[in-house]
């Protein structure tokens, strides 16, 4: 089996597109068989966006789960999962738009072929 890939979302305010985001990505890990790990950083959000990430994080247990209380972006999410999780290779999305579940489809076939060469 494929070692697993850490994908780290840094969101903020995203409680109305969390949900389908994350399914999305979790459907991409059985429908490519690849093993994903996903964290889930709330950059200092307003609303429910912690809760939501919490209540998936318990029915799928690749999702992990980190809060900054303010918002301070990509930069210190990332040295969140590295210090917290001790993850230093990642896919890391912006958090700015939707994830696009096609490209990292092949982004993930793409760093698969390198590693068969």
């Amino acid at each position: 089996m494929n070692p697993a890939v850490t994908i780290v979302l840094p969101v903020h305010n995203a409680q109305r597109t969390l949900r389908s985001s994350l399914l999305g990505l979790m459907e991409l890990a059985e429908t490519t068989g690849h093993r994903i790990q996903v964290a889930v950083v709330d950059d200092g959000s307003t609303d429910a966006t912690y809760e939501v990430a919490c209540e998936l994080a318990s029915e799928f247990p690749q999702l992990q789960v980190l809060r900054q209380p303010y918002q301070r972006g990509l930069g210190a999410a990332l040295e969140q999962v590295r210090t917290r999780l001790g993850v230093t290779d990642v896919v890391a999305h912006s958090g700015v738009g939707e994830i696009d579940h096609q490209e990292l489809a092949l982004l993930l076939t793409a760093g698969n072929e390198r590693r068969d060469a």
